[in-house]
């Protein structure tokens, strides 16, 4: 299921008992503390290859 698109963003008193919601958003965030400085030092590497003509 693609919970981000199908996700009504309603008060969760107004959810089914057993919608994703926060257990998607909890796994979310874990995934995306644990990947963060990896792709933070990927995203520098390559940054740090780019060269930017000058203006």
């Amino acid at each position: 299921m693609d919970l981000v698109r199908g996700d009504p963003h309603l008060p969760a008193g107004h959810l089914p008992a057993d919608w994703p919601a926060e257990a998607a958003e909890r796994l979310f965030r874990d995934l995306a503390h644990r990947y963060e400085p990896g792709a933070e030092a990927i995203a520098a590497e390559i940054l740090d290859r780019i060269e930017v003509p000058a203006a």
